[in-house]
């Protein structure tokens, strides 16, 4: 993540390496298949998605039938594959097994639906994959969500809101072990209909997803806590009820003395919006402020400790160290180290970004961009720490210096403490020049004696604990 060299690193190591997922006991929601199929996995938040894919993978590699076999009958599975065969193998062919790994979901009892792959605007790419993208179309027999064309990037993949966003369509149009879904407003007795639904609601809940029916809801809220005085990030009123409205929600809460967490907004909270609103609960002075964290950036801002400022960041922070098996305070630790848990650091040399410092080709193998992840809270951006983790093949009981190593250099994971990763007079480790890699880390070198091992690097984070 401090070299542009550490990504092929961290691919080599990952081939034929299956995402370290999480066993399920009962239907979820899945996805299988090449890296778009991770990127709707790891960004279909609000929904229990897991992401069983591998970036780059072929269409013809089993890794596919193996995963299939340990979801639970009655799940949605999206599935994402034959991009990556363009080239290597005829089209006819390329359809028909991505037909054979439907037919394998289908027949462990899975609900299918299939991710036609993106278009581009790149002049050299375009005609092929509009040709697959037209056979794959034609022959695939189960509901289809077409990923789009990419006009930016690397030119084939989207940047993470897009996978999020066919992430929770599929949400909300399949339902795992056939449970009723929601119906039209003229339908007869069973479903329940879009308005049923939300006369019977008593809750709004912070997403994603954002459901498009609760829409006018979230911005009847969202108008009432602006009113008031209260940010609601630059996104303003949205209808989406995100992290800058619940820090909103918070504040709002707090002036009032309203029970309840932030992300959820009652029919009461509406009460109370209202009879602030007739006179008959007097309006507080002076609003709590609001930490707008969606503020635009400010590359290589130095503020430190910026994350804690946020209402949320301890609360996620709790759920991916604990998801991950490691501890609160060594992720912070990490964090302290790379960026002074500052969101918008950005590091003028390696151009590496955010609390972790994600590299361009880190960020591009989350399904994600730096400048998109600038754009994030740090509450946010915990989503891709957990992902990089994941990949990187993080232990339940790894420390702050097992987690460091994986963040520095992966390769060197489970090397001893005596393995020399830098040095001033030559050499090389895992294909980079042992020079360049001491010039740019020469803080690790705690005896001035021109090298630094495993060991001095793990001794110097282990002072971040």
């Amino acid at each position: 993540m401090r070299f542009n060299e550490f990504k092929n690193v961290i691919t080599e190591a990952q081939k034929g390496k299956q995402a370290n997922v999480s066993s399920f006991d009962s239907p979820g929601y899945f996805t299988v298949g090449d890296s778009h199929s991770n990127g709707v996995g790891n960004y279909g938040r609000g929904k229990t998605w897991k992401a069983m894919g591998m970036d780059g993978a072929s269409a013809f590699d089993p890794m596919h039938t193996a995963a299939i076999a340990k979801i639970p009958s009655g799940s949605v599975v999206a599935i994402s594959l034959g991009a990556n065969d363009l080239g290597s193998k005829p089209i006819p062919q390329i359809v028909s097994q991505v037909n054979k790994v439907i037919g394998d979901a289908k027949e462990k009892g899975l609900e299918v639906v299939y991710l036609l792959p993106t278009a581009t605007t790149d002049a050299k790419k375009k005609s092929k994959r509009d040709e697959l993208r037209q056979a794959l179309s034609a022959a695939i027999n189960v509901p289809t969500y077409d990923l789009g064309t990419v006009k930016g990037g690397d030119g084939l993949h989207q940047p993470m809101s897009v996978y999020g966003g066919i992430a929770n369509q599929i949400a909300s149009e399949h339902t795992p072990n056939n449970k009723a879904k929601l119906g039209a407003p003229d339908q007869k007795p069973g479903s329940p209909t879009t308005k049923d639904r939300i006369k019977n609601s008593t809750n709004l809940e912070q997403g994603p997803p954002f459901p498009e029916e609760q829409k006018d809801e979230v911005k009847r809220m969202q108008s009432g806590l602006q009113d008031l005085g209260y940010s609601l990030g630059r996104l303003g009123v949205d209808g989406k009820y995100g992290p800058a409205t619940a820090a909103a929600v918070a504040a709002f809460k707090k002036d009032y003395k309203i029970d309840g967490s932030a992300s959820s907004f009652s029919e009461k909270d509406f009460n109370v919006l209202a009879q602030i609103s007739s006179g008959q609960i007097k309006k507080v002075d002076k609003p709590t402020r609001v930490t707008d964290y969606e503020s635009p950036n400010i590359a290589g801002t130095k503020e430190r400790n910026a994350a804690f400022k946020e209402p949320f960041f301890m609360e996620k922070l709790k759920k991916v160290s604990a998801s991950l098996g490691v501890t609160e305070k060594d992720l912070i630790g990490i964090m302290k180290h790379e960026s002074g848990l500052n969101p918008r650091a950005v590091n003028p040399y390696s151009k590496a970004v955010g609390l972790i410092q994600f590299m361009p080709k880190t960020a591009r193998s989350l399904g994600t961009s730096s400048e998109e992840i600038l754009k994030m809270s740090a509450t946010e951006q915990l989503d891709l720490v957990e992902k990089y983790y994941r990949v990187n093949g993080v232990k339940p009981g790894d420390d702050i210096a097992d987690l460091y190593m994986l963040t520095f250099m992966p390769a060197a994971r489970d090397k001893p403490d005596s393995f020399v990763l830098g040095d001033a007079s030559g050499g090389s480790v895992f294909g980079l020049s042992k020079v360049a890699v001491y010039k740019q880390n020469r803080a690790f070198d705690s005896n001035s004696d021109g090298v630094f091992t495993v060991g001095d690097v793990k001794d110097r984070i282990r002072q971040f604990a």
